[in-house]
This record gives structure tokens, sequence and C-alpha cells, in this order.
């Protein structure tokens, strides 16, 4: 059996390969944690922006200048309350004044102030996080349109 004296350049080789090693593993798991997370971040927001897309779809403009807004196909969640699956359309003049809302906002409304701090990207979209109705995190994409006249 040989015995690894701590002075001697094999111990002294094999600590500086250790700690590179190391550090190597944990540069690498912050590098695939922060790609792992952006991939979903953007799936995420893929699927978002097949809702939204559904959504104004499904968005007519009724007598009196009202709005009809028909059923999202593919998201049952929209209609659980309080599921954290929501939608809303307001004024884009004051987006306080809420026309209409998922079912899953039951009574609950949430702050869309937070997403105004955001630029929109080249297809008008505006994603964000901002807190819910029971103060979780949710991730937001917002679109402003106009309705044809009619």
């Amino acid at each position: 059996m040989h015995k690894i004296i701590p002075n001697s350049l094999s111990f002294r080789l094999t600590a500086v390969a250790a700690a590179f090693s190391l550090a190597a593993l944990a540069i690498t798991g912050v590098i695939l944690a922060s790609l792992f997370k952006g991939y979903i971040e953007r799936s995420f927001d893929a699927r978002l922006e097949v809702y939204l897309t559904s959504l104004i779809a499904s968005t007519e403009k009724g007598e009196n200048d009202t709005l009809a807004v028909g059923e999202i196909v593919g998201e049952p969640r929209f209609n659980i309350p309080l599921s954290g699956w929501y939608w809303r359309i307001a004024l884009k003049k004051n987006p306080a004044d809420l026309i209409a809302s998922s079912r899953s906002l039951f009574a609950s409304n949430f702050n869309m102030s937070e997403l105004n701090l955001r630029p929109a990207d080249n297809n008008g979209l505006r994603r964000s996080y901002i807190t819910g109705p029971d103060q979780e995190p949710l991730r937001v994409i917002e679109r402003y349109i106009q309705l044809a006249q009619g």
C-alpha cells in the first residue's frame, strides 16, 4: 500500500485535480440548470401563446360595443376557480376596467401593472411574472388588440 504524504507532489496534484473537478461540476450544473429553465420557460410561453391566440379568435364584438367570448378549447383549468390558469380582457387605457375574464378568476383579480414595465417583443407580446390572486407567482403574456369595427 502506498501512503500519500500531505506535502508530496502527488498529494498536491490530486488535491488540485479534485478541486478543479468539483468546480467544473458546479459550473456545469449551474449552466445546465439555467439552460433547462430557459427551455421550459420558452416551451410554456409557446403554450400560452396558443391559448392567447385561441382567446383572441373566440372574442367577438357584440351589440352596443360589448364583447362576447366563446369557449377556449383545450384547457379546462380556465374554468376551475383559482386554478392558477387565468385569462382576462381589459381596456388598454385603463387595465383595471375588466371587460371579461375566465371562470377560474372567480371573484379575484390580479395587478397587471407589474407587466407594464416590460417592452413588447416583435410579435407585440409582453412576458413577465406577476403576483396572482393567491399571492402565487404567475407567468403572463399580454397582447394589445383592436377588434374590427362592425
